[in-house]
């Protein structure tokens, strides 16, 4: 008898764009009856996105990292020593059974050490390892990917991102050096090739439920990543120009959190490809296809036809339109451009504690939005700090101080933003009560709106 509790440890590699959510979700909801009545171990969570995490060599460049903004390594991975001690300890703690499974698209990322390394801790727990993973054809998986990467935040296509091609030779060839290429079982997902064209039920199948049981998973409510129509895409991409002019950069998940599901409500046709785009994917894919064929027996026969769009005037028509529309999207989101809300403070970095008469300074500070709405400043009524003196009594000394832009117009809420002031200081010397503030020229002052200025007394010398 093995004293390792599982026979099988399954990596579920996706990849991308196959069916991923929804197996997720179905292992989610049925991780007891999966533990209970098919001997499948689901570790806790939809996903095990931060597993991977756990082994990168460069955690801050990690696909989940990335996504969600994550840049601090030294918090990245003393968050994931948490989780990996966490999932290790429940894992410990479940009785044995045939197969421990993992899922995230995102392992395909790992360099091969650290697959390498991932590959070593599944085998704490398990026998043997194993991977498995989807393919999809290239022109069905390029719409899908410009889809994902526009509710991310991302152009669908533009000269400085790599095109929508899935390049798994490369991958490939790590995978079969980490696991060995006995460990990999790659399937094919199109309806055709699905187990009754459901990719749950496929899913389950290769696992070695029988058909009534991934049946039965199969219809548990789950979600579908669904990808957007011709009009979502150019909604989403003129939404993200216009966020961008403003200054406003929000993480891939910020922003797919924020926007991706109204851009799912846009009807419409489905995405389509020029002909020079589908040439080039053709062509990228084929040293992929020829490993898919070699290796695996796949070949996919997929009519460029389907997906060929027709040049025509409605495709001006067509962007113009999504242009107006994200613009009236983003001004109903973000609030309208006069502040009305402005609940928030200051902090200094170093308070200054002493001047000279009429001396200039530029004193650093962060300031804190904390209302419910964006605030946005225009050419027209920009955002500024500024300051008041007042005496010790607390009787005004100079109302008006020096003005300095903020160094962003489009603040979200929640937002910290490290900032400078320029002060100029009284020309008499005495104590003072430097009062610091903002404003948005032509409207109102931020205290107006529910903000708590900054104060420290200052001897002016």
């Amino acid at each position: 008898m093995t004293d390792k509790p599982f026979d099988t440890a399954i990596l579920h590699f996706g990849l991308d764009k196959t069916g991923s959510t929804a197996i997720q979700d179905v292992c989610d909801q049925a991780r007891a009856e999966l533990a209970s009545r098919c001997s499948i171990v689901y570790p806790p969570g939809s996903w095990h996105a931060q597993l991977g995490s756990c082994f990168s060599s460069h955690p801050a460049r990690y696909v989940l990292n990335v996504e969600n903004g994550r840049t601090d390594e030294t918090a990245i991975r003393a968050a994931d020593r948490r989780y990996l001690q966490e999932q290790s300890a429940w894992i410990r703690a479940q009785p044995r059974a045939r197969q421990l499974l993992f899922s995230y698209e995102g392992f395909i990322s790992l360099n091969l050490p650290d697959l390498i390394a991932l590959r070593t801790h599944c085998e704490n727990f398990a026998e043997r390892v194993k991977v498995l993973l989807y393919v999809r054809p290239p022109l069905s998986y390029a719409v899908s990917a410009m889809s994902q990467r526009v509710k991310m935040g991302r152009p669908a296509w533009a000269p400085d991102e790599e095109r929508p091609v899935y390049r798994f030779k490369e991958r490939f060839k790590r995978l079969a050096s980490a696991f060995g290429r006995n460990a990999l079982e790659v399937r094919v997902f199109t309806r055709q090739a699905l187990t009754e064209g459901d990719v749950v039920i496929d899913f389950f199948s290769a696992l070695g439920l029988d058909l009534e049981q991934a049946r039965a998973l199969s219809k548990l409510q789950r979600s579908a990543n669904e990808s957007l129509s011709a009009r979502g895409l150019a909604f989403g991409m003129a939404l993200r120009e216009h966020l961008a002019a403003l200054d406003i950069r929000l993480s891939q998940a910020d922003f797919n959190n924020r926007h991706g599901s109204q851009l799912n409500r846009i009807t419409g046709a489905p995405i389509k490809l020029s002909a020079e785009q589908i040439e080039l994917i053709q062509t990228e894919f084929q040293p992929h296809a020829e490993v898919l064929r070699r290796e695996f027996g796949i070949e996919f026969d997929e009519a460029p036809e389907r997906f060929l769009r027709a040049d025509d005037d409605q495709d001006a028509d067509a962007t113009r339109f999504a242009n107006e529309a994200a613009l009236l999207y983003m001004e109903a989101s973000l609030g309208p451009q006069r502040l009305e809300c402005a609940q928030g403070h200051l902090v200094w970095d170093t308070a200054p504690t002493t001047m000279r008469a009429s001396e200039t300074v530029r004193l650093p500070l962060t300031l804190q939005q904390q209302s419910c709405h964006w605030w946005r400043g225009t050419p027209e009524l920009p955002l500024r700090l500024c300051y008041h003196w007042l005496h010790e009594d607390r009787q005004m000394a100079h109302f008006e101080g020096r003005r300095t832009p903020l160094p962003v117009q489009v603040l979200a809420p929640g937002q910290r933003v490290p900032a400078e002031i320029e002060v100029l200081a009284p020309a008499e010397p005495g104590r003072y009560i430097l009062q610091v503030t903002g404003l948005q020229e032509g409207w109102c002052w931020f205290e107006q709106k529910g903000f708590t200025p900054l104060e420290c007394p200052v001897h002016v010398t």
